[in-house]
């Protein structure tokens, strides 16, 4: 869900950052599926109905992905525009149109 209340704590952090894996080159980031990120959480946390995972990411497919493939888990994230995959390309970084509101994200 929309983070539109504060975050219940302890809860787990998850980043997401795929801006930079456009690159096709042999310095290229690989991509990973939220499902490389999830199977990294002890699974006592993934089966915990309370636990609350914060997905920070600059790709809205991660969102999708997270809500498609596990609709169980409580994902919260901020309400922010975001590009999706490679959409905005390497040169434009601010998908919002709004440089204060980009480094008001990141320094949340």
């Amino acid at each position: 869900q929309e983070m539109d209340s504060a975050i219940v704590s302890p809860c787990t952090v998850v980043h997401v950052r795929r801006s930079d894996v456009v690159l096709h080159h042999s310095l290229a980031r690989k991509y990973f599926p939220i499902s490389a990120y999830v199977d990294l959480i002890p699974e006592d946390r993934r089966h915990n109905s309370d636990e609350t995972l914060f997905l920070l990411t600059d790709d809205a497919n991660a969102i999708d992905e997270a809500h498609e493939f596990y609709p169980e888990l409580n994902w919260h994230y901020f309400n922010r525009t975001r590009y999706r995959a490679a959409e905005g390309g390497w040169e434009m970084q601010i998908p919002s149109n709004s440089p204060k509101k980009e480094v008001i994200v990141i320094l949340t």
